[in-house]
């Protein structure tokens, strides 16, 4: 009996345990609901899914998605002829609200994640997102245009459209960005040649992205270009290209092709230096590899050709003169090459030596040489004998002073700095007007104008002249002793020109108007530059502005390059 109600409790206990696990199969589901209920949410990821679709108001339509890419809000808003408003919408620290900047698409254009994709679209102001607690899904937007609100607008409420599917944001097209098919390839050697036998055929350097999209649109030209196998000499050795095929496109166009021979024998022509010669042509007899007329042979280089260049028809026209040296008059037909380049140096030469001659003479007439003689000192000498000096650099002191000359004209280079606007100093630097007539009629004016305002740096200049016994002509040697008073000097009367320009105006354009029609209207004109220049030399209120620093960063630029 024991052992039959042992029996009878083990089984009633085994149906216990089965009911136990059947209700805990059934009850399963509910508790995983419920704990599912009570786990913590993010509430930013609920809620930006809770903006995701399709939103209208009575301004218009915006559309919210979440970006394939980027995983981020993304607004987007239609506007007329395909363009569109799009910003990317960042979760605040205040609940339920986004914030973004809003930059404008064209048509057909894509988001912008970066300089990969181009350069960065306009940016056209802000945006506020927030949604908005209720029963129907609703949500108000906020705009600050750019450059045109300081403040928020006001709230736009939008609803979400109902029976209006949510459509994905649609991925970007990257096939335009890198091609599958300009993906880097290794180069494959080409055992006979001996050149990529020697090479160690590294991988050379990635290309850049820039740099495919820029290949790619020229392969895609219309017409296509003809491309052709090249081996190019790169940083890792041999590298095989296909580069653009010139002599294809020569033949597209009806060229004659060209060899490199051809190519580099016309820039030997074109860039070859004159012919020199090594002392003068011998009159009497000719060597044997000569010209038949006393003149050396032509030069030769090492592989025997000449280095004589072709000369023109027009060039020997130009010496169809008598010349003993040359046998006389001699045709064009028979006027060979050599003759006409060795005539030309012959000129060349004759005009040095007249050059020469004439330097020395200024530099006599300088250093006191001429002038001592005639019981004048050198400076006044110099500024009297040297006439076309004087014209150049405009002044004539004859009859004044060591130091300070009695008439005194505006220099080239001190009218060109100026940037003057009257037409009449165009024409008194070009040589239109006359120098002599320009000094009579205003000179002694603007030298008094000058040296009040301007006549201590030329005074500082002379006087480190005479100390140092300095060359005028040798540049190189007194500029870097005393060309700071000479920029002093020629910014003073950049300055003061400026000035003239201004006051005399009326006077320097009738005396412009004037020149060429009759000298007594001209004589005229220039007389009533010299009263306004007279005016202004005892204007007391006249102030010079002079740019000192600037003057003195000059000097020392080119002193530095002097020396060197």
């Amino acid at each position: 009996m024991q052992e039959i109600s042992l029996k009878q409790g083990q089984s009633s206990s085994r149906r216990g345990q089965d009911l136990r696990r059947l209700l805990l199969l059934l009850l399963l589901p509910y508790s995983l609901i419920l704990l599912r209920q009570q786990l913590p949410k993010s509430q930013t990821s609920d809620q930006g899914e809770a903006l995701h679709g399709s939103w209208k108001s009575e301004k218009g339509k915006c559309s919210i998605g979440k970006d394939p890419v980027t995983a981020r809000l993304s607004y987007t808003e239609p506007l007329p002829e395909g363009e569109r408003v799009h910003g990317w919408l960042d979760a605040t620290e205040e609940e339920g609200l986004w914030q973004g900047t809003l930059v404008l698409l064209q048509a057909g254009e894509g988001p912008w994640y970066g300089p990969s994709f181009g350069p960065p679209p306009e940016v056209v102001g802000d945006i506020k997102v927030r949604l908005l607690k209720g029963e129907k899904p609703q949500m108000e937007t906020q705009i600050r245009m750019k450059e045109e609100d300081e403040d928020w607008s006001e709230p736009t409420k939008f609803e979400l459209e109902e029976g209006v599917e949510e459509k994905p944001m649609p991925k970007p097209d990257l096939s335009n960005l890198l091609p599958a098919e300009d993906r880097e390839k290794e180069v494959e050697p080409d055992d006979s040649d001996d050149e990529v036998k020697r090479a160690k055929c590294a991988k050379g350097p990635k290309r850049s992205v820039a740099l495919k999209i820029a290949a790619r649109r020229m392969l895609d030209s219309n017409p296509a270009l003809p491309m052709a196998k090249h081996k190019v000499q790169g940083l890792h050795g041999v590298e095989q290209h296909e580069l653009v095929d010139i002599g294809a496109l020569q033949s597209g166009c009806e060229l004659p092709s060209v060899s490199v021979e051809q190519m580099l024998d016309r820039r030997r022509h074109e860039e070859q230096d004159p012919l020199k010669r090594d002392g003068r042509p011998e009159v009497s007899g000719a060597p044997k590899e000569g010209l038949g007329n006393g003149s050396p042979p032509p030069r030769r280089d090492s592989r025997g050709f000449s280095s004589a260049r072709a000369v023109s028809w027009d060039e020997k026209q130009n010496y169809l003169v008598a010349d003993t040296s040359l046998g006389g008059n001699v045709p064009v037909e028979q006027l060979d090459d050599e003759m006409v380049m060795l005539r030309k140096q012959q000129h060349q030469e004759e005009e040095a030596c007249r050059r020469i001659a004439a330097t020395r003479r200024a530099r006599n007439l300088c250093r006191g040489e001429v002038g001592e003689a005639r019981g004048r000192a050198p400076w006044e000498e110099f500024f009297q004998s040297a006439l076309w000096l004087c014209a150049a650099m405009g002044q004539e002191s004859s009859k004044g002073s060591k130091d300070q000359p009695a008439r005194l004209v505006p220099t080239t280079v001190q009218v060109n700095k100026a940037s003057l606007q009257s037409r009449w100093w165009s024409l008194q630097v070009s040589g239109a007007a006359p120098t002599p007539n320009c000094l009579d009629s205003y000179g002694r004016q603007y030298a008094a104008l000058f040296e009040r305002h301007c006549g201590e740096y030329r005074t500082e200049m002379q006087r480190c002249m005479r100390k140092g016994k300095l060359d005028p002509l040798d540049m190189k040697t007194w500029y870097p002793l005393c060309g700071e008073s000479y920029e002093m000097e020629t910014a003073c009367a950049t300055g003061l020109l400026k000035h003239v320009d201004v006051k005399c105006r009326p006077q320097l354009d009738s005396a412009a108007d004037a020149l060429g029609v009759a000298r007594g209207q001209m004589t005229k004109s220039l007389d009533e530059i010299g009263k306004c220049m007279a005016k202004l030399a005892t204007d007391r209120g006249l102030r010079v502005e002079i740019d000192s620093a600037q003057a003195k960063e000059k000097f020392r630029m080119s002193k530095q390059l002097m020396i060197r």
